[in-house]
């Protein structure tokens, strides 16, 4: 009877949270434009251009007031979201995901991509994000959003970036290591490995003496650095909703990344691997070049 006491509450909740989305659509429209701009009024607040008066401005007045009717919205949405939160103290991390994704003005991947020491205290608490986001987030002005030409916009699952010393043999190892997996297609519900990906660390496959951690502390290796690339994918899955199904921190902190985004590989004992959750193919797209080593997943080409 309690467990089912509970789901009714849970339901009535969602649906709260549901109304509450239809509430701030509403409020946004108040906030369009209106068919009068008063003289020296201030177009965002006050109405809509008419085809004459938007003639009179210059582009760049243009975009000012569509930034500030942007900027309105926001705030309308935020206050909106807050004063739901605080009339539910107890909200459940899927309550909170609803309320995220009726947010227009928020993409968890981009506010999980521009705010790494985010990553590192939330990783996969998604609705944590948005709980900081609303707290504080918003008013510390983070991004939250891509820019509309970003591949993002256009089906990347998740993508990531670090950066490291291309001059040196550990550069060498990471471009091996993402030539290696570039590419990869994982089918629905199939198994991914990394050492599978890259394949064993030798001088014959063109690998390089470098350094790498081991038992605390720093030695020479065959491969020395592929585990930035290890690690680089490890974020891009964060961001892409995958969970690794194994992996493994460095007994060292490591310069590319912050504490709780890293994951160690070694051929023989420790692997990063995971599951496509998705019901379509995904790619693995690794490229490492001129100090810059770029992990995307994304849906596979048809037919793959």
């Amino acid at each position: 009877m309690k467990n089912h006491n509970e789901e009714k509450n849970i339901m009535k909740r969602i649906i709260a949270v549901l109304l509450s989305t239809v509430l701030i659509t509403t409020s946004l429209s108040v906030l369009s434009f209106s068919d009068e701009l008063p003289e020296g009024g201030n177009a965002a607040a006050q109405g809509e251009l008419t085809p004459e008066q938007a003639a009179q401005l210059t582009p760049e007045q243009l975009a000012q007031i569509r930034a500030e009717q942007i900027k309105a919205e926001m705030d309308a949405v935020v206050a909106s979201h807050k004063e739901y939160v605080a009339a539910h103290s107890n909200m459940t991390p899927e309550e909170y995901l609803i309320l995220m994704n009726s947010n227009p003005y928020f993409n968890i991947k981009a506010y999980m991509y521009y705010n790494e020491d985010l990553m590192s205290r939330y990783t996969y608490n998604y609705w944590q994000y948005y709980q900081q986001y609303l707290n504080r987030g918003y008013k510390e002005k983070r991004s939250c959003l891509f820019p509309p030409e970003d591949d993002y916009n256009k089906g990347t699952l998740g993508r990531y970036s670090t950066k490291y010393n291309y001059k040196i043999a550990r550069g060498d190892n990471l471009t091996l290591a993402c030539d290696f997996m570039n590419g990869t297609i994982v089918q629905p519900g199939g198994v991914f490995s990394y050492n599978a990906a890259v394949g064993q660390r030798t001088s014959a496959r063109g690998f390089k003496i470098a350094h790498v951690y081991s038992g605390g502390q720093v030695v020479d290796g065959i491969g020395g650095g592929i585990c930035q690339i290890s690690s680089t994918l490890y974020v891009a899955m964060m961001i892409a909703g995958i969970p690794a199904t194994e992996h493994h921190f460095h007994s060292l902190p490591v310069s590319y990344l912050k504490p709780n985004l890293d994951a160690t590989v070694s051929w023989d004992k420790l692997d990063l691997t995971f599951i496509n959750p998705y019901n379509f193919p995904i790619m693995i797209l690794a490229q490492a070049k001129e100090g810059t080593a770029t992990i995307s997943i994304c849906k596979a080409p048809a037919g793959n």
